[in-house]
């Protein structure tokens, strides 16, 4: 951040910063205003959102875990015209090494996956039949992004209004607006140790890490709902529900679809990474960010994501 010119002045370089969208936390930092190195103790400061910090993926790749028995599945091709018997036949696209000479084929594949394997995000679409229209197509991608807000949850207990208030209280929050929320469980990195190269969890051990899940109820979610709308709702495990509830009314509540807005709060399943002591120190109130990717342009209901928050590690 220091850079550019610099003068001699009594036998001290004095640097010229070049950062005017940082402050510190003695004035601020303008382009070319010149700061005496001995009085440079401040704490920089991002006001510039496309200027990121170090960060931490909390995301699951699609080929480490698949709840629903459809793992990821990547079929090599290549462009090496002998594509006779497909209407999408690659065409041949050849190269040679300069150096061996050796002639090869420019590479491709096909990619068939399922849309809730790994880190994904889920909308009101798979849910709930009268939003047929709210789905991937129509997510706010600029609202994928904003402060970590971690709301531990605790094995064996139901959280309902009161205990959704306190969660609050206690990060000293009022409103939940613009916030990314985790629930953290500390579950989704038990399942990964019982997931084999497929992708597939042994199911008999996932129950039992399942069995005593927390979760929350309807009223809760509702409660939660009613602090502001959130631009996204994460947990690390593989649901907001506890075991002692039938359906997915919680789920519904924490996405509040409205269809004749089109606003509704995506839920990200999933995260990983959570479980570390120190893991809320580090990150609770960071800037992070989901991102989609490009997928395939249909009205689908969910898709893999990754999941990015800025570290002070």
């Amino acid at each position: 951040l220091l850079c550019g010119n610099r003068t001699h002045k009594h036998n001290v370089f004095v640097f010229y910063i070049s950062c005017p969208n940082f402050t510190t936390d003695f004035g601020s930092a303008t382009s070319h205003g010149s700061v005496d190195p001995g009085i440079f103790q401040g704490t920089l400061k991002n006001t510039n959102p496309y200027i990121m910090f170090p960060e931490k993926n909390l995301t699951v790749s699609p080929d480490e875990f698949s709840i629903d028995h459809v793992p990821t599945i990547v079929t090599p091709r290549f462009f090496d015209g002998k594509e006779t018997n497909r209407p999408d036949a690659l065409t041949e696209i050849p190269f040679t090494n300069p150096e061996t000479g050796e002639a090869s084929h420019e590479q491709s594949a096909d990619i068939k996956i399922f849309g809730f394997n790994g880190t994904a995000l889920l909308t009101p679409k798979a849910f709930d039949n009268n939003c047929g229209k709210l789905n991937l197509d129509t997510v706010d991608r600029t609202k994928l992004r904003g402060p970590l807000l971690i709301l531990d949850l605790i094995k064996d207990v139901q959280y309902g209004v009161e205990e959704i208030l306190e969660l609050l209280k206690n990060q000293e929050v009022s409103s939940v607006e613009g916030h990314i929320i985790l629930f953290r469980t500390k579950l989704m990195e038990e399942v990964l140790k019982i997931t084999d190269k497929r992708g597939f969890p042994d199911y008999e051990r996932l129950t039992l890490i399942q069995k005593n899940r927390p979760g929350l109820t309807p009223e809760g979610a509702l409660a939660l709902q009613k602090n502001g709308r959130a631009n996204a709702i994460m947990i690390d495990n593989i649901s907001f529900e506890s075991n002692e509830t039938e359906g997915f009314h919680a789920t519904q509540n924490l996405s509040k679809p409205e269809p004749d807005t089109g606003e509704f709060t995506p839920l990200i399943y999933h995260v990983t990474g959570t479980s570390a002591d120190d893991f809320v120190e580090k990150h609770n109130r960071k800037n992070t960010r989901i991102e989609i990717g490009n997928p395939p342009k249909k009205q689908l209901s969910g898709h893999p994501v990754g999941v990015f928050v800025e570290t002070s590690e």
